[in-house]
């Protein structure tokens, strides 16, 4: 169970998979582990879980990777849902209805950018982000869902690739090995 964080009030910890107390609501970025998001997304399943297959969050992270066509948009499509690792994966309709989850995400991936000496995207590259993970989650709607995607509030076109999960621990050792190469890419 977490305690009350150091100097954080009522914010609790929890405990990360490589043993660290990690303060979600107040993340010191000397906590963050590249090795934590890497566990902690492989083995959590987009859509809630409702795929008619595990399909984790660092395999999606991968691809969104993947599709990036500069260093920072490759970085930040693999890290873009890092936070998720510290927070749960709360669905886009939820989401939206809480308050402050958003600025909790931020906070995070703030923490991850200062761990790692990484300069944030920019207003036109989170753009990029965005426009891909939307591609991607139409695409994986499309090969992962069962029933009709076609009214969904996201209106992207369908990437020309087909979506085939993996395993965790693949999904885990690929956002490891992407991860390598982006963050050294000049």
């Amino acid at each position: 169970m977490s305690q009350k964080g150091k100097g954080s009030g009522e914010n609790g910890w929890i405990t990360t998979y490589t043993g660290k107390k990690f303060y979600p609501l107040s993340p010191n970025p000397e906590d963050v582990d590249i090795l934590d998001i890497a566990h902690a997304l492989s083995l959590m399943c987009r859509f809630n879980g409702h795929c008619r297959v595990h399909y984790s969050v660092a395999q999606h992270s991968v691809h969104a990777s993947l599709l990036g066509q500069t260093r920072q948009v490759c970085l930040w499509g693999l890290l873009h849902d890092a936070a998720e690792a510290y927070l749960p994966d709360v669905c886009r309709p939820v989401k939206m209805a809480f308050k402050h989850f958003k600025e909790w995400e931020e906070n995070i991936l703030n923490a991850v950018a200062a761990r790692y000496y990484l300069p944030f995207p920019t207003e036109e590259e989170q753009k990029e982000i965005k426009r891909i993970d939307n591609q991607l989650v139409v695409t994986e709607g499309r090969d992962l869902l069962r029933g009709d995607i076609s009214d969904w509030t996201v209106k992207a076109k369908p990437l020309d690739i087909e979506i085939f999960p993996k395993s965790p621990k693949e999904a885990e050792e690929e956002f490891l090995l992407r991860w390598i190469d982006v963050k050294d890419i000049k």
